[in-house]
């Protein structure tokens, strides 16, 4: 919705990013779900998924995040290599980022997911945004870490290279692509 008052857009659900042209007279808002993003000539990313909390990432120049109907979550600015996440009903919270860090939370844009540490249950979660096909983790080896950097539609590469890495067995079905400890009697 742009206006001579301002330059709003609504972000129904997933990660957009913008490159924002400074303008004092038409400010530029993001609004995903009940967190509001003004920017103030900058490039940033807002994340809006399905029970997480709102983030903001700040990849240069300066943003503000409010929620006005959440008066225990007070407004913050952010800078670049800054992180906010808004959890719903609570304050929102801060977090420097290296380099390093910024670039693995963008590398969706290049069509690629970047882990560092994740869980394999994390893992999976975020290929299920770029896949129809499914990775299941079994219960006994959710928790396992992996750091990589994967092409973001290839589930089934990433389970490959996760069950050599990890020592984990893969099986392709019609429900998905499952990881799970190997059957010691028929490794």
């Amino acid at each position: 919705d742009y206006s001579k008052q301002e330059r709003r857009i609504v972000l129904m659900a997933g990660e957009a990013l913008f490159d924002v042209a400074k303008n004092r007279r038409r400010p530029f808002l993001v609004v995903a779900g009940d967190t509001q993003v003004r920017a103030l000539g900058t490039s940033f990313t807002v994340k809006l998924l399905p029970r997480e909390p709102v983030r903001v990432l700040v990849q240069e120049g300066l943003v503000e995040v409010k929620r006005p109907k959440v008066p225990e979550a007070a407004p913050v600015k952010l800078s670049a290599n800054t992180i906010a996440v808004a959890p719903s009903q609570a304050p929102i919270s801060t977090e420097k980022l290296t380099s390093a860090q910024v670039s693995r939370d963008l590398a969706w844009r290049e069509g690629r997911i970047a882990f560092d540490t994740e869980t394999l249950a994390e893992a999976a979660r975020a290929f299920s945004r770029y896949s129809d096909i499914r990775i299941l983790v079994s219960a006994d080896v959710e928790n396992q870490t992996v750091t990589g950097l994967f092409v973001a539609n290839d589930p089934g590469g990433f389970a490959k290279a996760g069950a050599l890495s990890l020592g984990l067995r893969t099986e392709i079905d019609n429900r998905g692509i499952r990881l799970d400890k190997p059957d010691m009697a028929n490794p």
